[in-house]
């Protein structure tokens, strides 16, 4: 059987699954006939944009595409060829064999000078475009600057952030987003239903979800669930060669301990061990579970920055936003955070997560009644998600953050040098309903400061200054200026260098 992804890659831009808006912006300049000189697509592995570029190289080579229509005839000879990897026209680069400045010359610069036919066009493919060398760079620019007649260029990179300013300013850009769950399980029920096989649905569910928005992974999970040669596939069968539903496990989990079932729990726990599940993963996936029953709580509107689930888990999390009150799902992802930290260094692996769930199981009652207890003594009702026992959320504005903005950043160096580094660089937006927006310039500051650990050190360390629960919402705003004196190219290139595990020279 032939690799999945490969067999069902689509071939026009209406097998495209997602990106609707590219694919609109794409086609409607085809039917044009105004294209761009040059196209950078980025965003996330696995997501249609190597795919995108070779539909987008097909429709304009195409020998029998009419003036108006955008899709490729896939008959042509041009097509068949492009199909087959065969056609001259079409130059696909890996950016990351290929860094040097001479490989551009050789294979790009020189290549795309040479004469094609007035009809159709010389089209370079470059993937993984940001791991070509500085030097590789310069070379390219002046050819995107004024690139010879008939000659397009798709540049397709995972990190935008490491692409230079001058090469990015001669593109038209495209952001490429994950595949909504929904619509990765209805392209594996078709390739399913074209295999002849009948897949249990949850088992789709299971591939969908451990995929993470990867179109690319979920097909390729699906050929090992298709290998096993049946025409009909359990969950039992399907877990032979897939890892066990995480999603079922975080929710039976989660049952649990709305339960304060602490045996029942421990076993969950000690099982899921015994057949193979990363603890550490269940964990994280656990506490990204209790932030989306936090923020639907707040407001349902909120629940947009968290991960995407199904229709029918989606049902469960509304359900558990009525079991549990804002102060027990803030100390419950409190100890999940602190015990997650132990799980990879401890020597009973499963020990810390246990010790977590009787923490959560058994001594919530106790905490609760201290809490009623004091609210009682001082004629205030008890912590909620609406009202907090120090200060409302309505009291504090953004200029108070303002205030005690620096004194976070010290503390946060305390924490992470690197961490504290990113926020020098970020802007406070706004602060509303307990959710505070800060804007950074690159992607890779935006998406450290997401991580689970990064922002609940922040959340932390701004609720303790200002005495009320805030909520991090770190936003991407490439057109930010950062001054000189906010932070040195030391302290970001010390940011980099601990992401990346790399050597930048300042």
């Amino acid at each position: 059987m032939s690799v999945i992804y490969r067999k069902y890659r689509p071939q026009v831009f209406s097998d495209v699954v997602g990106q609707e808006h590219i694919k609109k912006i794409l086609t409607e300049e085809i039917k044009r006939g105004r294209t761009a000189h040059a196209f950078l697509f980025t965003g996330p592995r696995g997501v249609g944009k190597t795919t995108l570029a070779r539909i987008l190289a097909k429709s304009l080579n195409c020998e029998n595409r009419k003036e108006g229509d955008f899709e490729p005839c896939n008959k042509c000879l041009s097509c068949d060829s492009i199909d087959k990897g065969s056609d001259l026209n079409i130059i696909e680069v890996d950016a990351a064999s290929h860094t040097g400045v001479q490989n551009v010359r050789e294979n790009i610069i020189a290549v795309s000078r040479t004469a094609i036919s007035s009809k159709k066009h010389k089209i370079f493919i470059i993937d993984e475009v940001h791991m070509l060398s500085t030097s590789a760079f310069n070379a390219l620019l002046k050819t995107l600057e004024e690139p010879p007649p008939n000659v397009v260029f798709v540049l397709a990179t995972t990190e935008i952030y490491k692409v230079p300013e001058t090469i990015i300013s001669r593109c038209e850009s495209f952001d490429f987003k994950r595949i909504p769950i929904s619509e990765v399980v209805k392209r594996l029920e078709k390739i399913s239903k074209q295999e002849e096989v009948k897949i249990d649905k949850e088992v789709l569910d299971n591939i969908a979800y451990n995929s993470e928005g990867c179109l690319r992974d979920a097909e390729s999970l699906l050929g090992q669930v298709l290998s096993l040669g049946e025409k009909e596939i359990s969950k039992e069968q399907a877990e032979i060669v897939i890892p066990h539903s995480s999603l079922n496990l975080v929710f039976s989990l989660t049952d649990f301990i709305a339960g304060k079932d602490t045996k029942g729990a421990i076993e969950l726990v000690n099982n899921s061990l015994t057949d193979g599940v990363d603890l550490s993963k269940l964990t994280e996936h656990l506490i990204e579970l209790f932030r989306k029953i936090l923020l639907l709580k707040i407001n349902p509107e909120l629940q947009g920055f968290t991960r995407e689930f199904d229709d029918k888990s989606n049902e469960k999390i509304i359900n558990f936003t009525k079991v549990f009150s804002g102060e027990q799902i803030f100390k419950i992802i409190e100890i999940l955070n602190k015990r997650l930290l132990e799980i990879k260094s401890s020597k009973i692996t499963q020990l810390p997560l246990e010790m977590a769930i009787v923490e959560i199981c058994a001594g919530e009652s106790k905490s609760q009644q201290a809490v009623k207890s004091s609210s009682q003594n001082e004629n205030k009702p008890p912590l909620s998600v609406d009202k907090q026992d120090n200060k409302s959320q309505s009291d504090v504005k953004l200029q108070d953050i303002e205030f005690i903005w620096s004194r976070v950043i010290e503390n946060a160096r305390k924490h992470n040098n690197s961490l504290s580094s990113m926020l020098q660089t970020g802007k406070l937006r706004s602060f509303s309903n307990g959710q505070l927006t800060i804007a950074f310039k690159f992607e890779f500051h935006q998406k450290k400061m997401q991580d689970i650990k990064n922002r609940k050190i922040i959340e932390d360390i701004i609720s303790d200054n200002i005495g009320t629960q805030v909520l991090l919402n770190p936003i991407l705003d490439t057109t930010l200026e950062i001054k000189k004196d906010e932070a040195s190219n030391g302290e970001i290139l010390d940011s980099i260098n601990e992401v990346f595990g790399e050597d930048v020279e300042k």
